[in-house]
């Protein structure tokens, strides 16, 4: 089986990229091809995936990426794949992972969605990638809000777990320091401390 793993741009320390990444290392690990298509890439990929650039002209970012758009639909034409995992919005996959918040909700002033190109282009991109069989989402309040501006379906969404490196996980020392803050700030155990 072949996967291709489908982002814009490619660089280790973005939160879609991390999420690729993950994604592309659990695949490896079940002896699935995995191909990442991206427009441009900063940083190596996991060890066993292959890389497909297809750089995008255009006089501004939602036009280079609605010309990416093109450019993968192309390329998907002439190499076929098993399975299309887009992790930024664009028509064509066979599933999106919608890290991202729902444009439409914030994007609610309908004269300027469609005067402007950037949203209008954005938009649209938003609706062809919600396309998808299957949309993969982080949070409940993600599928509400898809669902009330883009008329779908429960059935549609699969929501991922939470998933967090353990590298950012200090649950152990996590009662020490709630005890030197408490001390440092005079306040009693017994008392509610909020931190912002």
């Amino acid at each position: 089986m072949k996967c291709g793993l489908i982002i814009y741009k490619f660089f280790a320390r973005g939160g879609a990229q991390r999420d690729l990444q993950r994604t592309a290392l659990a695949l490896l690990e079940r002896n699935v091809q995995v191909e990442v298509i991206c427009a441009e890439s900063h940083d190596p990929l996991p060890e066993g995936c292959t890389l497909t650039l297809l750089p995008c002209r255009g006089s501004s970012n939602h036009r280079r990426i609605k010309n990416f758009e093109a450019a993968v639909k192309n390329y998907l034409q002439t190499h076929p794949l098993d399975a299309v995992l887009g992790f930024v919005r664009i028509g064509g996959l066979d599933l999106y992972f919608a890290a991202d918040d729902c444009l439409h909700k914030r994007w609610r002033n309908k004269l300027l969605n469609t005067l402007l190109p950037r949203r209008r282009i954005f938009l649209e991109l938003e609706k062809s990638a919600l396309q998808s069989p299957v949309i993969l989402t982080l949070t409940a309040r993600q599928e509400r809000d898809y669902q009330f501006y883009y008329q779908l379906k429960q059935k549609n969404f699969t929501r991922m777990p939470a998933g967090i490196d353990r590298k950012y996980q200090t649950i152990a020392p996590s009662d020490k320091l709630r005890k030197q803050l408490r001390s440092k700030l005079n306040v009693a155990d017994d008392k509610i401390l909020i931190i912002q």
